[in-house]
């Protein structure tokens, strides 16, 4: 299944190729550019009405050298967005007082809090979504409070809103993340959700989730081009002008792709010019 990479799209993408060159770049994702075009970004994900309840509070009780994956890919997330920055997960066993960083499932993401950006980010995660659940992205990746600027919220009480922090470290310099084990495992529904649309390229991209022998898996099941082209079929998808690709290999894109390793799958728009639009799946 395995293409070269010199396929050229049909004469047809012409009008498309030119119109998707003058696009500014919000949705060409491509892995070799981490930032994007600007921090205020449309959200390019939907999910289905329901949504994770909010985590109860889960004490630090132990201690585990390596980051928890949940917390690993939440600062990808994060670098990928809003500009790469420094990050902290794990912390030696002898350091201070109790801290989940200490099991892996905290994150200490380095960006002063007079940073614009750092509002940004803030308002990214405790944002409501289309269907009224307030603090959204947040509860979908399981997170357990934040810290940042002497104040904190809670999860476990959002009722509370931010409130005063005390402790002996302001979090003037950084943002804390804490998560429940089931954000930093992985167990939410950012990561079980098994439909997802995905926007970019002046596209929609419909794809679907599922485990098999070789891992989790992702499918490409509906494109919308913008432009009135609709594949909706096993083979209309493989017969488009799309590709996908991950790990340096480019396939049909109806071919299922492995979701483990790095980098993740992306799907591949040819431009008449020679370049390539990337969406992220």
């Amino acid at each position: 299944m395995c293409l070269d990479h010199t396929y050229r799209p049909p004469r047809a993408l012409r009008l498309l190729a030119i119109a998707l060159v003058a696009i500014t770049g919000m949705f060409a994702l491509s892995a070799a550019r981490a930032t994007p075009a600007s921090a205020d970004i449309a959200w390019p994900y939907e999910f289905m009405p329901t949504i994770d309840g909010y985590q109860g509070y889960q004490g630090q009780t132990k201690c585990y050298s390596q980051p928890m994956p949940g917390v690993v890919e939440f600062r990808n997330y994060l670098n990928f967005w809003f500009g790469a920055h420094t990050a902290y997960i794990n912390r030696a066993c002898s350091s201070g007082g109790q801290s989940e960083h200490k099991e892996g499932r905290a994150l200490d993401y380095m960006l002063p809090s007079t940073d614009p950006t750092s509002l940004k980010i803030l308002a990214n995660v405790l944002s409501t979504d289309k269907y009224g659940n307030p603090h959204a992205l947040g509860r979908r990746f399981g997170l357990m409070y934040i810290i940042s600027n002497h104040k904190m919220f809670r999860f476990y009480h959002p009722e509370w809103g931010w409130q005063p922090y005390t402790g002996s470290n302001p979090h003037t310099d950084h943002i804390h993340f804490s998560f429940s084990w089931a954000g930093a495992l992985k167990q939410t529904s950012w990561w079980t959700t098994t439909n997802r649309t995905v926007r970019g390229c002046n596209s929609t991209l419909e794809t679907w989730r599922f485990n098999s022998a070789f891992g989790p898996m992702v499918q490409i099941k509906k494109i919308s081009d913008g432009y009135g082209k609709t594949f909706d079929s096993q083979t209309e998808i493989k017969n488009s002008y799309w590709r996908t690709r991950v790990s340096g290999q480019q396939y049909f894109a109806n071919q299922p792709l492995s979701l483990l390793g790095n980098p993740k799958p992306q799907a591949v728009l040819p431009l008449i010019s020679g370049g390539q639009c990337l969406v992220n799946l």
